[in-house]
């Protein structure tokens, strides 16, 4: 059974002013937030949605040029031979199995929380990193209970990449975590920095159906998922023994998958 949607209106000056959006021109069948792959389909003097661009480009249209050439050069430090960026996915559980689904800020898309890895960065650092910018989690909020053992791949359609990285930017390869949340639903936070990746969150089955993730990523969940799974059984039988040790009732198997 799904929880209700858990909308995040915590006060601090929200809603703020809708930030300017620009039509897409030559991409029109490219979404405005459909993840950080959008930033690379943008045209050169557009302005793309705030969360791909420093703040700088917000306050003034004229420094877009300026904040898309340091994207560019942070992307092309980061990408590896083959053209793909380096990134992590999070999974996160409750004591139920349930997991975290967030709903794209503005959009009616839902995915896990996910975010590139900066340079000097470890997967694991950029985990929580990216935990707490999205969802306004710390270490102390969650267990971790397994990653991939290897990078996981997507390809990004060219028609979403600019014209001057089509040849050199083939999308995103990442690893993938399994969490389980020890702190309260309460701890949850969709306005932990100045630019949310979500403004909705609620507990789904785990095995989530993938209609609302975008085609090209679909996959990829599928293998993580699936990677995954063996994590979570193993900790609930962890958990039963302990319980049966307390006489306590034990969080709940992982269910079947349909």
């Amino acid at each position: 059974m799904k929880s209700a949607i858990l909308l995040d209106r915590r006060p601090n000056g929200w809603p703020r002013k809708p930030e300017p959006r620009a039509p897409a021109r030559g991409n029109r069948d490219v979404p405005h937030s459909e993840g950080r792959e959008a930033a690379l389909a943008w045209p050169r003097g557009v302005l793309p949605p705030a969360a791909f661009f420093c703040r700088d480009a917000l306050q003034d249209p004229a420094n877009v040029e300026e904040c898309t050439q340091r994207f560019d050069l942070q992307v092309s430090e980061m990408l590896d031979r083959e053209g793909y960026r380096p990134n992590v996915g999070i999974i996160l559980c409750n004591a139920r199995n349930e997991v975290f689904w967030g709903k794209r800020i503005r959009e009616h898309s839902w995915q896990f929380p996910q975010g590139g890895i900066k340079r000097g960065e470890t997967p694991e650092q950029a985990m929580y990193r990216e935990l707490h910018e999205e969802i306004g989690l710390l270490p102390e909020h969650v267990l971790v209970l397994g990653r991939t053992k290897d990078w996981l791949r997507y390809d990004v359609p060219t028609h979403w990449v600019r014209r001057e990285w089509r040849g050199s930017y083939r999308g995103q390869k990442q690893i993938w975590f399994l969490l389980r949340l020890v702190g309260r639903d309460c701890d949850v936070s969709l306005r932990a920095c100045d630019h949310p990746e979500f403004d909705a969150w609620r507990w789904n089955s785990y095995w989530v159906s993938l209609d609302a993730v975008i085609e090209f990523k679909r996959r990829v969940y599928e293998q993580a998922l699936n990677e995954l799974a063996r994590f979570l059984n193993a900790d609930g039988r962890r958990a039963q023994r302990a319980a049966a040790s307390f006489r306590s009732p034990p969080p709940a198997g992982l269910p079947g998958k349909e």
